[in-house]
């Protein structure tokens, strides 16, 4: 688990239990702004990504996919964001989404914002695409 505004890129993370077949997820829980400040951005940030339904957890959720990865926002009154990757390039491009996301918000929100990351699990049994 990380607390900075960016996230350093761990090839380390949970390496035991995972393989290129593993979803690796990493969730960004943001405090110091209300929902109603990160929701707009949010939305104009996954704007230009390509959305599709999937089904997480039994339940239909719509996420977005980039560049090697996919993004699941669970609701807009939500302070969590996961970023999705797997194969070879899963931790880089978590990483490259992870900043590219930082650097969006903190321009917009400032240093207000608080972020944190949290790297789960690679072998879990939620937030996994059926």
């Amino acid at each position: 688990m990380s607390s900075t505004e960016h996230y350093l890129l761990n090839y380390a993370w949970d390496i035991k239990h995972w393989n290129e077949d593993r979803d690796v997820m990493l969730e960004a829980q943001f405090s110091g702004v209300s929902p109603t400040q990160i929701a707009p951005l949010l939305e104009q940030w996954l704007h230009s990504k390509q959305r599709d339904q999937q089904v997480l957890d039994q339940q239909t959720a719509t996420i977005f996919y980039a560049g090697g990865a996919w993004f699941h926002w669970p609701a807009v009154d939500s302070l969590q964001f996961y970023i999705h990757s797997a194969g070879q390039d899963a931790f880089d491009s978590i990483h490259y989404y992870a900043n590219h996301l930082a650097d969006y918000l903190f321009a917009a929100l400032g240093p207000k914002l608080q972020l944190q990351w949290i790297e789960h699990p690679h072998r879990r049994d939620y937030l996994r695409a059926h």
